[in-house]
């Protein structure tokens, strides 16, 4: 089992908001690292209270959060880089993208707009060659994920998108075959417009051994429990602090 490899994403931002003050935070808590990632001589580090960009060479640290710069949040999830060298970085408050000088905060994109310009270039930085096979959205999925929220919690009515890419790609020299499931959720006005990665996962294996590995995806998935008790408090929290954001 050795060439399979699954790889599920925790949620690309995060909804929840960690003071109903989020400035007050600034870099208090930038103690916990979430995600780093590096372009030339620049580290750049996402922590709880913000970005920070650190040269290596110079050893000079700028230090960017919601008050002095374009982030919707202070809460960074992951940090990745496209091709055209922008920066997509996920926060507590919603997705933001950075050219270096401009900052755009992004609206509700699709699942398979997240897969081919957030998640995969985040988990395959070096993938030459890519190729999309095949691209179809999950209806039953985001239906069945909607669903089971209602029934947990009636008074919310999240709506989700679900899609899965399979793409061909050679990465170290090795050519794969990947498929990657995305379930984007989205609260709208209950949730003060946020939206989020719900999960986000992919199986690969090299190219001629998919076939044989792709069952055990199924079982894996199968396993996982959820404690419902705790999810339905979780989702009421989320709904509470979204009503706090829409009345401040």
């Amino acid at each position: 089992m050795k060439n399979l490899l699954v790889l599920i994403i925790c949620s690309g931002f995060f909804l929840s908001i960690y003071s109903q003050n989020p400035d007050w935070m600034n870099y208090t808590d930038g103690n916990i690292v979430y995600t780093i990632t590096t372009e030339g001589n620049n580290i750049w580090t996402g922590t709880e209270g913000g970005l920070v960009k650190l040269n290596r060479v110079t050893g000079e640290k700028s230090f960017l959060n919601k008050a002095n710069s374009g982030l919707p949040g202070n809460f960074i999830g992951f940090i990745t880089q496209d091709e055209g060298g922008n920066k997509w970085i996920g926060t507590d408050m919603g997705l933001a993208k950075f050219d270096g000088t401009n900052w755009t905060v992004c609206p509700l994109i699709s699942a398979h707009q997240f897969i081919r310009d957030i998640a995969f270039p985040y988990t395959h930085p070096n993938a030459r060659k890519v190729s999309v096979v095949e691209s179809k959205n999950l209806t039953n999925v985001a239906q069945n994920y909607r669903q089971r929220m209602r029934a947990l919690v009636p008074m919310i009515d999240l709506s989700y998108d679900a899609a899965i890419i399979t793409l061909i790609y050679t990465e170290n020299s090795v050519d794969y075959i990947e498929k990657m499931i995305c379930i984007i959720e989205n609260w709208g006005q209950a949730g003060a417009e946020m939206w989020g990665n719900k999960k986000t996962f992919y199986i690969r294996t090299p190219e001629n051994e998919f076939a044989k590995y792709e069952p055990v995806m199924s079982i894996i998935q199968n396993s996982v429990i959820i404690n419902k008790q705790w999810l339905a408090g979780e989702l009421n929290g989320q709904q509470q602090r979204g009503e706090i954001m829409i009345n401040t």
